[in-house]
């Protein structure tokens, strides 16, 4: 080969990587370009609504206004209103509640996104699911350091034949539980109880039979024979549905409350679950669906208990937070959502009462 022909094949080569490179910054140009004239949504706490998609497949394209929502009209709405304004949308969402010290308690200031619609606003496809990012404040006050924000929300007398209503609520709301069985009634319904214990509640002991007919047989506080007799005998059952027993449901509530028990009897009877490994827990605040009499107002039902809860949650904030409702009573197992939102917007963790560090009961 010849000197020139040497020369003419490298100058070929060089010009071959030369328009190699030119190339390759060609198309990076036009796709920063792309991108710069894309612009997102932003809420009015300042907060870029991005968490769920970083990088939505559906970018800039024509939408129907009625078939999505702008993250914009979710931004900085309680979650009470953000709630009513997916479910009149029809979007399914799931809550996530996190401390975010920027924005207001009880407030979203985040949520995943389905695109960009053709302005360039952030959207959420309509019958796509959602999860939304509940603001719990910040984390340094003085609320969260003194553990005043914790919150044990209980039900009793289950299993009943609504838990997959009760723990589709608590999914949603990514809410654990502590529920106050009834052997009579995991006897009944085993497959109640393994579907709770399956979700991740807490399954605590609220006697076999609840029996407190003083007049009956069976009454459970005849004497501490009798009470151990009905904790043994509801903790077979609970072995029977599940297959073996919880270390950390030795959590008991005394039917009717510690009030309940023979003044007489009490320090025994409390001493007896001590002995027995069990701890023991009354409620601070609730609903008062066992209460009708309380409603001496003649409030509709709904009205009575939704009142009732506020009241009595307001009253504890400084104090032990331990929630009781009975699922079975229908306008009480329909105010478990209000009831969960309320305290969300609070401020207020989910805990289970197996974290509570000892007894509680509001009697001596």
């Amino acid at each position: 080969m010849s000197r020139n022909d040497t020369r003419t094949l490298i100058f070929l080569f060089v010009m071959f990587f030369v328009l190699l490179f030119a190339l390759i910054v060609c198309v990076f140009l036009l796709a920063n370009s792309g991108a710069e004239g894309q612009t997102a949504d932003v809420g009015s706490n300042g907060s870029l609504f991005s968490s769920g998609q970083s990088d939505p497949e559906s970018i800039i394209e024509p939408r129907d206004p009625d078939d999505y929502i702008k993250t914009a009209d979710v931004a900085g709405l309680k979650l009470s209103q953000a709630v009513e304004l997916l479910k009149a949308g029809n979007i399914p969402y799931s809550v996530v509640s996190k401390y975010d010290a920027a924005s207001e308690i009880g407030t979203v200031f985040d949520t995943d996104f389905s695109g960009y619609t053709e302005d360039g606003s952030l959207y959420i496809e309509k019958g796509t699911a959602l999860t939304v990012y509940n603001s719990l404040g910040d984390p340094d006050s003085d609320f969260v350091k003194e553990g005043k924000n914790v919150v044990y929300f209980t039900i009793d007398d289950g299993p009943s034949t609504y838990e997959d209503y009760v723990l589709g609520i608590f999914d949603t709301y990514n809410v654990k539980a502590t529920f106050f069985t009834i052997g009579q009634n995991i006897k009944k319904r085993p497959e109640g109880l393994l579907k709770i214990y399956n979700a991740g509640h807490l399954v605590a002991c609220h006697t076999y039979s609840h029996q407190t007919d003083t007049s009956s047989s069976n009454y459970i506080y005849a004497s501490s024979a009798a009470l151990k007799k009905e904790i043994e005998k509801w903790e077979q059952q609970v072995v029977d549905a599940l297959g073996f027993f919880p270390e950390n449901s030795r959590i008991i509530r005394f039917p009717g409350g510690s009030s309940n028990i023979p003044k007489d009897k009490r320090d025994e009877y409390k001493q007896l679950i001590e002995k027995l490994g069990y701890r023991g827990y009354d409620w601070s605040f609730g609903n008062n669906d066992g209460y009708p009499g309380g409603n001496t107002e003649n409030l509709p039902n709904d009205e009575y208990l939704r009142q009732s809860f506020v009241q009595t949650a307001n009253s504890v904030k400084k104090k032990v937070k331990i929630s009781l409702l009975h699922d079975r009573i229908k306008d009480s197992r329909e105010q478990i959502e209000f009831e969960v939102i309320y305290l969300l917007e609070q401020g207020y963790v989910f805990d289970t009462l197996d974290h509570f560090d000892g007894s509680w009961y509001r009697t001596k």
